[in-house]
């Protein structure tokens, strides 16, 4: 069930990175040093701001946690660093508050999106990756045996 609870985990950092990527690369919005804006205490690129990867990672994965029973704790600790981050990020000020709320959606939304979909995926992922960790982890177990 720990293993599960991961990959669904995965998917919704998968998900919510994509979705990132997708908006970062189609869309531009200014960092607040680049509109001259506070003080930056952090040297950045100047590629687009909106929405953080590093909030939506860290979110992405938390949720994903969360949402199964098995890792709730560690979600919520991820949770927590996510806020820290995200905090920290706007405070550098290499983002906007906004940018770190995108992501929080952007987030939540991956991880429903993964959970949701998990019955469907479990015959053509989960069950797959199920079996390929079993033959790759077969010698270990073997060692163990004869220890």
């Amino acid at each position: 069930m720990m293993r599960r609870s991961l990959m669904i985990a995965g998917i919704a950092l998968g998900l919510g990175l994509a979705v990132n990527f997708t908006i970062a690369y189609t869309t531009f919005a200014p960092r607040p040093f680049d509109l001259g804006l506070g003080h930056t205490l952090l040297s950045h690129g100047r590629d687009s701001s909106l929405p953080s990867d590093h909030g939506t990672f860290l979110w992405s994965l938390a949720f994903g946690l969360m949402i199964t029973r098995s890792l709730r704790w560690l979600g919520i600790v991820i949770f927590g660093l996510g806020l820290a981050t995200a905090w920290a990020r706007v405070y550098l000020g290499v983002h906007f508050p906004l940018d770190m709320a995108a992501s929080f959606v952007i987030a939540l939304a991956a991880a429903a999106i993964a959970r949701a979909s998990a019955g469907k995926l479990d015959r053509v992922l989960f069950r797959p990756i199920e079996r390929l960790n079993a033959v790759l982890l077969r010698p270990l177990h073997r060692s163990r045996a004869e220890d």
